[in-house]
């Protein structure tokens, strides 16, 4: 599935969790899956080769490692995008 990189980055998917102190993203990107495994959000099986959004951090004082799915990416790029489109919206009187 195709998707703006930049924009699934820019989504954000622990919104609302405010996090702790020393809390720490090692890494935020785009890849390619090397090896299958579950997406963390819909728990769809992931394929080597897919594209996929990997991130690593430190919270809570523990190291945590995630990755999604082409289809959840998609999903992420297109909730911000619209977010981005409803902003520019002019306000209705």
């Amino acid at each position: 599935m195709d998707f703006n990189d930049k924009e699934c980055l820019r989504y954000w998917p622990f919104e609302g969790d405010f996090g702790a102190p020393g809390d720490k993203v090692l890494k935020d990107k785009i890849g390619i899956a090397r090896k299958s495994g579950p997406c963390q959000s819909c728990t769809h099986d992931i394929q080597p080769g897919e594209r996929i959004r990997m991130l690593s951090a430190v919270f809570d004082r523990g190291f945590m490692s995630y990755r999604w799915c082409s289809t959840c990416c998609a999903a992420m790029a297109a909730i911000r995008q619209n977010r981005l489109a409803n902003l520019c919206q002019p306000t209705k009187r």
